[in-house]
């Protein structure tokens, strides 16, 4: 009798346990974070300043290689996009 509660019990703990750990959110881990003000895509996005008359008004960002994303601007060389820190 008593191996049989022991029994049921761990297959509850164990269940339970299990249906919690399958409730989280998938964790991300080494995925780059994207702040919130940020459409992005992998390398290039747009820091949204301000909404105005339903058109986002803002500032063309890329990411560097340390995933800071900085202000690009078209650089004179070919016409490229360049971060400002590179200049």
């Amino acid at each position: 009798m008593r191996r049989t509660v022991l029994a049921v019990i761990t297959a509850v703990v164990l269940t339970g346990g299990g249906w919690l750990l399958a409730q989280q959110r998938p964790s991300q881990h080494g995925a780059p974070s994207i702040p919130p003000d940020i459409r992005a895509g992998v390398d290039l996005g747009f820091r949204v300043r301000e909404m105005k008359d339903g058109r986002a008004i803002g500032t063309l960002v890329i990411r560097t290689k340390n995933g800071a994303w900085v202000e690009a601007h078209a650089g004179s060389t070919r016409g490229f996009v360049v971060p400002l820190e590179s200049k």
